[in-house]
Protein backbone atom coordinates (compact mmCIF):
# COMPACT_ATOMS: atom_id res chain seq x y z
CA UNK A 1 0.00 0.00 0.00
CA UNK A 2 1.71 3.33 -1.32
CA UNK A 3 0.69 5.68 1.52
CA UNK A 4 2.95 8.36 0.69
CA UNK A 5 0.00 10.90 -0.94
CA UNK A 6 -1.99 10.12 2.41
CA UNK A 7 0.75 11.11 4.22
CA UNK A 8 1.72 14.50 2.32
CA UNK A 9 -2.03 15.34 2.29
CA UNK A 10 -2.08 15.03 5.79
CA UNK A 11 0.72 17.01 7.27
CA UNK A 12 -0.38 20.12 5.06
CA UNK A 13 -3.68 19.76 6.59
CA UNK A 14 -2.04 19.70 10.02
CA UNK A 15 0.10 22.42 9.42
CA UNK A 16 -2.47 24.59 7.92
CA UNK A 17 -5.38 23.57 11.08
CA UNK A 18 -2.60 24.33 14.03
CA UNK A 19 -1.37 27.35 13.02
CA UNK A 20 -2.77 31.13 13.48
CA UNK A 21 -1.78 33.91 14.61
CA UNK A 22 -3.69 36.28 17.41
CA UNK A 23 -5.37 38.40 15.07
CA UNK A 24 -8.56 38.00 13.01
CA UNK A 25 -7.08 38.04 9.26
CA UNK A 26 -4.85 35.34 10.54
CA UNK A 27 -7.55 33.25 11.83
CA UNK A 28 -9.83 33.87 8.86
CA UNK A 29 -6.82 32.52 6.18
CA UNK A 30 -6.46 29.30 8.71
CA UNK A 31 -10.22 28.97 7.67
CA UNK A 32 -9.93 29.31 4.15
CA UNK A 33 -6.81 26.73 3.93
CA UNK A 34 -8.35 23.97 6.04
CA UNK A 35 -11.25 24.06 4.11
CA UNK A 36 -9.50 22.54 1.17
CA UNK A 37 -9.15 19.21 2.83
CA UNK A 38 -12.64 18.99 4.37
CA UNK A 39 -15.75 17.59 3.71
CA UNK A 40 -18.77 20.52 3.56
CA UNK A 41 -20.16 19.09 7.08
CA UNK A 42 -16.99 19.20 8.32
CA UNK A 43 -16.09 22.85 7.25
CA UNK A 44 -19.49 23.90 8.88
CA UNK A 45 -17.93 22.47 12.33
CA UNK A 46 -14.85 23.79 11.91
CA UNK A 47 -15.92 27.76 11.53
CA UNK A 48 -15.42 28.35 15.44
CA UNK A 49 -12.99 25.64 16.10
CA UNK A 50 -10.20 29.16 16.56
CA UNK A 51 -12.54 32.08 17.19
CA UNK A 52 -11.81 35.68 16.54
CA UNK A 53 -11.22 36.57 19.94
CA UNK A 54 -8.56 33.88 20.76
CA UNK A 55 -5.43 34.84 22.70
CA UNK A 56 -3.24 33.04 21.21
CA UNK A 57 -0.96 31.87 18.20
CA UNK A 58 -0.31 28.48 17.60
CA UNK A 59 3.19 27.31 15.28
CA UNK A 60 3.80 23.91 14.22
CA UNK A 61 6.67 22.63 15.15
CA UNK A 62 7.17 18.97 14.29
CA UNK A 63 4.12 16.52 12.83
CA UNK A 64 4.94 12.59 13.07
CA UNK A 65 2.52 10.03 11.39
CA UNK A 66 1.98 6.84 13.31
CA UNK A 67 -0.22 5.04 11.57
CA UNK A 68 -2.12 4.70 8.13
CA UNK A 69 -4.09 2.29 7.89
CA UNK A 70 -7.26 1.13 5.30
CA UNK A 71 -10.71 1.00 7.17
CA UNK A 72 -12.44 0.05 3.69
CA UNK A 73 -12.13 0.03 0.04
CA UNK A 74 -12.32 4.30 -0.17
CA UNK A 75 -11.61 5.07 3.45
CA UNK A 76 -8.55 5.56 5.45
CA UNK A 77 -7.34 5.71 9.45
CA UNK A 78 -4.44 8.32 9.99
CA UNK A 79 -2.90 8.86 13.49
CA UNK A 80 -0.30 11.45 13.93
CA UNK A 81 0.98 13.21 16.48
CA UNK A 82 1.73 17.37 15.98
CA UNK A 83 4.34 19.26 18.69
CA UNK A 84 3.07 23.11 18.85
CA UNK A 85 4.45 26.15 20.61
CA UNK A 86 1.31 28.21 21.94
CA UNK A 87 1.85 31.66 22.52
CA UNK A 88 -0.01 33.87 24.73
CA UNK A 89 1.01 37.58 25.41
CA UNK A 90 4.57 37.30 26.21
CA UNK A 91 4.72 33.50 27.67
CA UNK A 92 4.50 30.72 25.34
CA UNK A 93 4.24 26.68 25.53
CA UNK A 94 5.20 23.86 23.50
CA UNK A 95 2.16 20.77 23.83
CA UNK A 96 2.04 17.35 21.59
CA UNK A 97 -0.79 15.98 21.33
CA UNK A 98 -1.96 12.82 18.99
CA UNK A 99 -5.40 12.52 16.91
CA UNK A 100 -6.68 10.53 14.40
CA UNK A 101 -8.44 11.32 11.12
CA UNK A 102 -9.99 9.51 8.68
CA UNK A 103 -9.83 10.53 4.57
CA UNK A 104 -11.51 9.26 1.48
CA UNK A 105 -9.90 8.77 -1.31
CA UNK A 106 -11.22 8.22 -4.68
CA UNK A 107 -10.67 6.45 -7.39
CA UNK A 108 -7.95 9.08 -9.28
CA UNK A 109 -6.67 9.24 -6.08
CA UNK A 110 -8.39 12.99 -5.00
CA UNK A 111 -8.41 12.77 -1.12
CA UNK A 112 -10.77 14.43 1.69
CA UNK A 113 -11.08 14.45 5.23
CA UNK A 114 -14.11 12.54 6.47
CA UNK A 115 -13.76 12.36 10.12
CA UNK A 116 -12.27 15.78 12.37
CA UNK A 117 -9.45 15.25 14.74
CA UNK A 118 -10.09 13.15 17.45
CA UNK A 119 -7.85 12.86 20.48
CA UNK A 120 -6.05 9.31 20.38
CA UNK A 121 -3.43 7.41 21.20
CA UNK A 122 0.57 6.44 20.34
CA UNK A 123 2.25 3.96 20.72
CA UNK A 124 4.46 3.76 23.82
CA UNK A 125 7.95 2.33 24.85
CA UNK A 126 7.00 -1.84 24.65
CA UNK A 127 8.61 -4.16 27.69
CA UNK A 128 10.06 -6.52 25.77
CA UNK A 129 13.35 -7.93 27.18
CA UNK A 130 15.56 -9.53 24.42
CA UNK A 131 17.01 -12.85 25.31
CA UNK A 132 21.01 -12.17 25.10
CA UNK A 133 22.80 -15.19 23.41
CA UNK A 134 25.39 -16.65 25.82
CA UNK A 135 28.80 -18.43 24.93
CA UNK A 136 28.17 -22.07 25.48
CA UNK A 137 31.43 -23.98 25.14
CA UNK A 138 31.23 -25.69 21.85
CA UNK A 139 34.38 -23.21 20.88
CA UNK A 140 37.56 -23.52 22.09
CA UNK A 141 40.24 -20.98 23.52
CA UNK A 142 42.33 -21.34 20.80
CA UNK A 143 39.40 -20.51 17.89
CA UNK A 144 37.61 -17.90 20.12
CA UNK A 145 41.01 -16.06 20.21
CA UNK A 146 41.83 -16.94 16.48
CA UNK A 147 38.63 -15.41 15.55
CA UNK A 148 38.43 -12.61 17.72
CA UNK A 149 41.86 -11.41 15.91
CA UNK A 150 40.52 -12.41 12.89
CA UNK A 151 37.27 -10.02 13.83
CA UNK A 152 39.49 -7.26 14.97
CA UNK A 153 41.34 -7.30 11.86
CA UNK A 154 38.38 -7.32 9.94
CA UNK A 155 36.48 -4.54 11.63
CA UNK A 156 39.71 -2.31 11.56
CA UNK A 157 39.21 -2.27 7.95
CA UNK A 158 36.23 -3.10 7.48
CA UNK A 159 35.06 1.37 6.92
CA UNK A 160 36.93 1.66 4.41
CA UNK A 161 36.95 -1.61 2.74
CA UNK A 162 36.75 -1.56 -1.09
CA UNK A 163 35.28 -4.43 -3.13
CA UNK A 164 38.22 -6.16 -3.32
CA UNK A 165 39.57 -6.34 -0.25
CA UNK A 166 36.07 -6.91 1.03
CA UNK A 167 36.06 -10.11 -0.95
CA UNK A 168 39.29 -11.32 1.04
CA UNK A 169 37.19 -11.33 4.46
CA UNK A 170 33.47 -11.70 3.44
CA UNK A 171 31.64 -14.11 1.20
CA UNK A 172 29.13 -13.15 -1.12
CA UNK A 173 28.41 -9.67 -0.25
CA UNK A 174 27.49 -10.68 3.27
CA UNK A 175 28.13 -7.64 4.79
CA UNK A 176 27.98 -4.14 2.40
CA UNK A 177 30.28 -1.52 1.40
CA UNK A 178 29.81 1.07 4.03
CA UNK A 179 32.67 3.43 3.37
CA UNK A 180 32.76 5.54 6.23
CA UNK A 181 35.49 7.29 8.44
CA UNK A 182 35.38 5.50 11.43
CA UNK A 183 37.99 4.39 14.33
CA UNK A 184 37.80 0.78 15.18
CA UNK A 185 38.27 0.79 19.10
CA UNK A 186 37.12 -3.06 20.33
CA UNK A 187 34.87 -5.68 20.22
CA UNK A 188 32.40 -5.37 22.97
CA UNK A 189 31.05 -9.03 25.05
CA UNK A 190 31.36 -11.51 21.78
CA UNK A 191 29.95 -14.68 22.42
CA UNK A 192 30.87 -17.35 20.19
CA UNK A 193 29.09 -20.90 19.16
CA UNK A 194 29.70 -23.64 17.19
CA UNK A 195 27.43 -25.43 14.98
CA UNK A 196 27.88 -27.56 12.09
CA UNK A 197 31.62 -26.33 11.28
CA UNK A 198 30.22 -22.59 11.28
CA UNK A 199 31.20 -20.28 14.17
CA UNK A 200 28.03 -17.97 15.01
CA UNK A 201 29.33 -14.49 16.31
CA UNK A 202 27.26 -12.18 18.55
CA UNK A 203 29.02 -8.83 18.70
CA UNK A 204 29.21 -5.36 19.43
CA UNK A 205 31.84 -3.39 17.72
CA UNK A 206 32.37 -0.20 18.80
CA UNK A 207 33.63 2.98 16.64
CA UNK A 208 35.05 6.46 16.48
CA UNK A 209 32.91 8.57 14.53
CA UNK A 210 35.39 11.01 13.09
CA UNK A 211 32.87 13.37 11.82
CA UNK A 212 30.54 13.60 14.53
CA UNK A 213 33.51 12.39 16.94
CA UNK A 214 30.31 10.54 18.81
CA UNK A 215 31.03 6.70 19.81
CA UNK A 216 29.17 4.51 17.28
CA UNK A 217 28.23 0.77 18.34
CA UNK A 218 27.30 -1.42 15.63
CA UNK A 219 25.58 -5.12 16.40
CA UNK A 220 26.17 -7.78 13.78
CA UNK A 221 25.25 -11.13 14.21
CA UNK A 222 27.66 -13.59 12.21
CA UNK A 223 28.43 -17.22 10.55
CA UNK A 224 31.89 -17.75 10.08
CA UNK A 225 33.86 -20.53 8.17
CA UNK A 226 37.37 -21.66 7.80
CA UNK A 227 38.50 -22.84 4.56
CA UNK A 228 42.21 -21.65 3.94
CA UNK A 229 41.26 -18.63 6.40
CA UNK A 230 38.29 -17.46 8.16
CA UNK A 231 35.53 -16.04 6.32
CA UNK A 232 32.15 -14.10 7.16
CA UNK A 233 29.44 -16.00 5.05
CA UNK A 234 26.22 -14.63 6.61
Amino acid sequence: MDTNAIESFTKNFVKDYYTWQNEKESIEQRTEKINNYLTEDLQALNIDTVRDDIPTSSSVTNIDIWSVSLENNTTYSVVYAVDQKITEDKNSERVRTSYRILLHQDNVGNLVITQNPTLWSIPNKSDYKSQQPENNGTVDSDTVQEVTEFLETFFSLYPTATDKELAYYVKDHALPLINQTHVFSELINPVFQEKENQIKVWVTVKYLDETTKATQLSQYELILEKDRNWMIVK
